[in-house]
């Protein structure tokens, strides 16, 4: 605020200098023409051809140097935003200073002559404005990123909020950079009068500044990406994989889409960088097409999710455990301890039967008993084992089934079938092992037998003994 009191009145005196030299202009009186002057206007028409073929040569170099300003603008549109953002501040920067010199030479002499003198070809009032720049720079870094984002990472702190608190903190180097960078590069363009110098500090703090701003947006992608990744932790899938693929592709693009902004600033033709990329992304992707393949199979598994990681699935001839589920292939930990990678584009067109999906497990046999065995006795045998499946805890009441079915080569077959809420292998195992005692103790308390494949043999004529 103080900057502007001084600021206002002198461009008040500018305003009435400029009017006061206009008015001057206006009121000249008009007289006239000497023979000086009628000599000089004979020569004039003379010289009217040449004159007007110099024109004509300016007029075609202007329209060179506009068509060679335009010609940059289609292939290299950062230098000529930063080189024209460079020249304008620049032009700002001085008038402030110059308005500010104008201002004391007017109130006071001796502090204007102070102000002008000049200390290795640079004035005082130049050096004093770049001293307070920087100094403003440096006091609106610290009241910014150590008060304010301080302040607000320690209040999410105490929120219990990680992933948000980690996010602050990352955002106070880049910003503290920014401002201060701003500062640097605003009294660098007091202090310097050659055009070139200008130029070249304007491409390099444009460079700078699009490092800054990408670091802030790297900042906020791994944020978001914090966040999708801390959605689906608590329960293993193949979306973990992708958010962590989709990190990687957005900070391949950020570096990608960075080198192409500083290779322009540095003069390349880009158009011709990126046709060329082009090119060479089709005959890349031509030879990677197995790799192509795999990946969008990866892309259908995550979206379809037929498994997660540590289902127990069966995929044509393999069976067994999900262990990880990358890019290319998904990884199988089968039951006699070995490792199978399957391609995820063969995984996706494959038929993948979910074992852990199963809301029981379903386990069947037959009970043969010995044609000795009466109708009654296996009524009874039947429901002896009704029984048995009733009172076993892990037996789904509502789902068992216990018939005399067949009539079988040497036996009188007895099915059972029953589901089990034990999913995994051994503690069906144990619940399988459970029912079978209890089924065997049951027939053998009904004083039966089972029945097993045999054969009797029945000769016509006694066979003569030794």
């Amino acid at each position: 605020m103080k900057s502007i009191k001084y600021i206002l009145p002198a461009l008040a005196l500018f305003a009435a200098q400029f009017c006061y030299s206009a008015g001057q202009d206006s009121s000249a009186p008009s007289s006239a023409p000497t023979p000086a002057v009628a000599s000089a206007a004979e020569s004039s028409n003379k010289s009217a051809g040449v004159d007007n073929k110099i024109s004509s040569s300016s007029e075609d170099e202007r329209a060179a140097r506009k068509a060679r300003i335009e010609e940059l603008k289609k292939s290299n549109p950062s230098l000529i935003a930063a080189s024209r953002n460079a020249l304008h501040d620049t032009k700002t920067l001085k008038e402030f200073t110059e308005a500010i010199t104008e201002y004391f030479c007017a109130v006071n002499p001796s502090i204007g002559s102070v102000l002008e003198y000049s200390v290795f070809g640079v004035t005082v009032i130049r050096i004093l404005v770049a001293i307070f720049v920087v100094a403003v720079a440096l006091a609106v870094q610290f009241v910014l990123v150590y008060v304010l984002l301080s302040r607000l990472s320690k209040y999410i702190g105490n929120v219990k909020s990680s992933t948000l608190k980690h996010f602050f903190d990352k955002l106070r180097k880049p910003i503290a950079f920014i401002i201060i960078l701003m500062g640097i590069k605003a009294a660098l363009y007091v202090l310097t009068d050659n055009i070139g110098s200008i130029l070249l500090l304007g491409r390099v703090f444009w460079g700078l500044l699009n490092l800054m701003i990408f670091w802030i947006i790297a900042i906020v992608g791994d944020f978001a990406f914090d966040v999708l990744t801390s959605k689906f932790f608590k329960r293993p899938s193949a979306a973990i994989n992708m958010i962590d693929l989709g990190r990687r592709l957005f900070r391949l693009s950020l570096v990608i889409i960075l080198l192409l902004i500083l290779m322009d600033l540095c003069g390349a033709n880009v158009n011709a960088v990126l046709a060329s990329l082009g090119i060479g992304g089709a005959a890349l992707a031509f030879a990677s097409k197995d790799t192509i393949a795999n990946f969008f199979g990866s892309v259908s598994l995550v979206a379809d999710r037929p498994f997660a990681i540590g289902d127990w699935i069966v995929a044509g001839d393999v069976e067994g455990v999900v262990e990880a589920i990358g890019i290319r292939s998904t990884r199988v930990r089968t039951f006699p301890k070995t490792v199978i990678s399957i391609p995820n584009s063969i995984l996706a067109n494959e038929s993948i039967n979910n074992m852990s999906k199963m809301p029981l497990r379903r386990n069947d046999f037959v009970v043969g008993l010995t044609y000795s065995t009466t109708p009654d006795q296996i009524l009874e045998v039947v429901e002896d084992i009704k029984k048995i499946l009733i009172d076993n805890l892990e037996v789904d009441n509502n789902t068992f089934s216990v018939q005399f079915v067949d009539f079988g080569a040497s036996s009188l077959d007895i099915k059972v079938v029953y589901y089990a809420r034990t999913l995994g292998y051994d503690e069906n195992a144990k619940t399988r092992q459970d029912i079978n005692i209890a089924v065997m103790r049951a027939v053998l308390a009904r004083g039966l037998s089972f029945a097993f494949p045999s054969r009797s043999l029945y000769f016509e004529n006694p066979i003569p003994k030794a």
